[in-house]
């Protein structure tokens, strides 16, 4: 762990949970705990992910929006929520409990063990975690504190300004007991016995890439953090995008990862939110639903300390505008906070304003080849990166590769010298260009063994019903190109 994740976590985070309206922070503070409702009270979440917490959620509520101080919430709202609560809050963190406004007094305390449920004991909300409680101070002159018990939700972190306030506050006055930061909690991912990346293989092995390339890709990323691989079809795209998901996670945690593929018919409502159709009792009716993004994006905030992936395949197959929507300004790494939250078009106007935290990264890859597909704008440009992927015919690496396959040398051979012609051929053809060249993974066998049918066959296979196909979309109107390139390939090998 370096310097800079020692002294981040060396300082605990400080926490609002408030109970109603104030009404039970004396209940709180007098047995030693802080709990939530959200009508999740008969279920364990300590074993849940994010997503079987949403599915938990739906399911205990019937597909109907809670309400929370007099006020409709979203599932993603209340989700986030209770994740929150349940991962977000450490032991060794301040929590807050705000007693009712008028009297503008606030108990805090320092988490302990890890959220559990409790018996039925008589007591309010059994999904707990215990709190040992130091003290009562008032938030009055204190602007953001004021600000920080004023928000709506139940369980909520502090910003900077907001933590800072509080330790203020602390320091400030001689009668409350600042209690001394916890020793620093690696994150997981950092942890000596998490499970490493890749199973501790390299994350670009069989990614046809030196490893300078792909450290500096992912250098890339993370200066940037939207990025998009770009390049012919058959270079790996897709497969490539997951491996930089890996080295950025350092480990294989896909449950960190959401993967979307656009489309012409994708949209605003299945990425972002809005109404979607639901049967419920055989009835045909519409729900506002969080879409993939919002989702990742909750489950990234109630988890800071780790990073977040979403994967977006062919991302120029869809309506980019329509798509994003308000998100084209969120995307922006200096806009990453809650400041800089928007109201989704979805939301009511009193909902919880929406921001893309820090540790969400956005992978996207685009095949610059299809005609049918149109170009991204400057304003989606100017917040991605882009990394070209280029065929990998000859080069030591998938040479390398290549030989371990079984494949004949001879055709091994052939496959370079005839596959980098052809590309050649592509790139110097005024009508089309570098763009529509042939990937390497059209030759890349899907075992280490030989193919059943045969090296000279399962190469024929290829070219004939893989290659050719493609060489003639791309000459459409001229045919005898593609069969004349194709003829060259289909030659005996030497």
């Amino acid at each position: 762990m370096n310097n800079a994740e020692s002294t981040e976590s060396s300082v605990p985070n400080v926490w609002l949970v408030r109970g109603g309206n104030g009404d039970r922070a004396e209940t709180f503070v007098s047995n030693g705990y802080v709990g939530i409702h959200f009508g999740m009270e008969n279920v364990d979440l300590s074993r849940a992910d994010q997503s079987e917490i949403r599915d938990l959620f739906v399911r205990e509520h019937g597909g109907t929006e809670p309400t929370e101080r007099g006020r409709k919430i979203s599932t993603a709202q209340s989700v986030r929520q209770i994740s929150q609560f349940v991962f977000g809050i450490k032991s060794g963190d301040y929590v807050l409990t705000p007693e009712a406004p008028s009297t503008r007094g606030v108990h805090y305390g320092i988490a302990g063990d890890a959220y559990h449920v409790a018996a039925d004991d008589g007591l309010p909300f059994r999904n707990r975690r215990a709190v040992a409680w130091k003290g009562k101070f008032s938030r009055k002159d204190r602007p953001a504190l004021e600000q920080l018990c004023k928000r709506r939700p139940t369980v909520s972190r502090a910003n900077d300004d907001e933590k800072q306030a509080f330790f203020e506050r602390l320091r400030d006055d001689d009668s409350l007991e600042p209690s001394p930061p916890p020793p620093p909690v690696d994150p997981p991912s950092r942890r000596p016995d998490a499970r490493r990346a890749h199973d501790n293989s390299d994350p670009w092995q069989d990614a046809f890439l030196e490893r300078s390339e792909g450290e500096r890709m992912l250098r890339l990323l993370q200066r940037k953090q939207n990025l998009i691989l770009q390049g012919p079809p058959g270079v790996g795209k897709t497969f490539l995008a997951r491996r930089l998901a890996y080295a950025l996670l350092d480990e294989r945690a896909d449950a960190r990862i959401r993967s979307v593929q656009f489309h012409q018919s994708y949209a605003y409502e299945d990425f972002v939110g809005g109404y979607r159709p639901q049967v419920r009792h055989e009835q045909l009716t519409f729900e506002v639903r969080d879409g993939a993004f919002v989702t990742l994006c909750a489950a990234a905030q109630a988890d800071p300390q780790r990073k977040y992936v979403m994967l977006i395949d062919e991302i120029n197959r869809g309506n980019l505008s329509r798509v994003f929507g308000e998100l084209l300004l969120l995307l922006e790494p200096d806009k990453r906070n809650p400041d800089n939250g928007v109201a989704l078009q979805y939301q009511g106007a009193d909902a919880e304003r929406f921001w893309v935290p820090a540790n969400v990264y956005v992978i996207g890859t685009m095949n610059l080849a299809d005609r049918s597909l149109t170009g991204m704008n400057v304003a989606m440009r100017r917040r991605f990166g882009f990394q070209d992927l280029k065929p990998q015919f000859g080069q030591p690496v998938f040479r390398a590769w290549l030989a371990q396959t079984g494949m004949p040398a001879n055709m091994q051979a052939a496959v370079h010298t005839r596959l980098s012609a052809l590309n050649e051929t592509l790139a110097n053809d005024p009508s089309l260009g570098k763009q529509y060249a042939v990937g390497h993974s059209f030759f890349c066998p899907h075992t280490a063994e030989a193919p059943v049918e045969g090296w000279d066959e399962w190469y024929a296979m290829v070219v004939e019903h893989e290659i050719r196909p493609l060489l003639e979309e791309y000459w459409f109107d001229h045919p005898e190109k593609a069969a004349a390139e194709t003829e060259n390939l289909l030659q005996p090998f030497a």
